[in-house]
């Protein structure tokens, strides 16, 4: 009896302890999906700034950093997720009810926020894209920027100058090359966890309608971004070859 006992003691004090975990799970995913949320709000902001009076460096900067943030941030909630539907079942069909119901909302949730960061990611690199090739055809600097004097007296000073300049430019091009690699990087990352979220909802036996359709958009949208960061990186580099 006493044996009965003991054992049934440690059966209710597992399932309390898989209630608070689900608890903790449940408001842990719940507050990344509101962070994510947030994120991609000012990255909208940001992305809209794009190309007009208030774009910068420090922009772009703060922009990739948030954007990447939000993509290390997306990972960590697709792990949160499946902890949380790792979890035991509770013996009560109510609580096994309200459990699902809940994740489920979360799924879709986080699948909605997903599919807007992957919405204005390739809207970010579209901007990023169409910036770099500007900044290439603007690279080519050509005559004196003091037309007004002897050319054979600033001519040495000059041509140093010109080509600091374009040193620099090239060096921005580049970086700003590598900001959209690592974007579409991300981008790609994106799509493997709504891939994941399909693969986790599927074994639950729950449906979220939303995404399979992401994942299909997402992978039309990475093939063509991919193929263009591919032509801008071979140009850069004949470029580079000929000056």
């Amino acid at each position: 009896m006493e044996g009965s006992d003991r054992s049934w003691s440690y059966q209710r004090d597992a399932e309390e302890d898989h209630g608070k975990d689900f608890n903790r799970l449940t408001h842990l995913v719940s507050s990344q999906i509101h962070k994510i949320s947030q994120n991609v709000s000012s990255i909208q902001r940001m992305v809209s700034q794009l190309g007009t009076a208030q774009d910068s460096e420090q922009l772009r900067q703060k922009l990739h950093e948030t954007q990447h943030t939000t993509h290390t941030l997306s990972q960590t909630t697709m792990e949160s997720l499946r902890k949380l539907t790792a979890l035991p079942q509770p013996p009560s069909v109510s609580e096994q009810r309200q459990w699902k119901l809940q994740r489920e909302r979360l799924t879709n949730d986080f699948s909605v926020v997903l599919n807007n960061f992957q919405a204005v990611q390739r809207l970010a690199a579209q901007k990023e894209k169409a910036s770099v090739l500007r900044a290439r055809a603007d690279s080519g600097i050509e005559g004196y920027p003091f037309e007004d004097e002897a050319p054979e007296v600033h001519a040495p000073a000059l041509q140093e100058k010109l080509q600091i300049e374009k040193n620099i430019d090239i060096q921005t091009i580049q970086e700003r090359e590598q900001i959209i690699r690592q974007l579409e990087s991300d981008i790609m990352d994106v799509n493997q966890i709504f891939k994941d979220l399909a693969l986790m909802v599927h074994e639950q036996g729950e449906v979220i309608d939303s995404i399979e359709a992401n994942v299909d958009s997402a992978q039309v949208q990475i093939d063509q971004g991919a193929t263009q960061i591919h032509r801008a990186a071979q140009y850069q580099v004949r470029e580079n070859d000929r000056h």
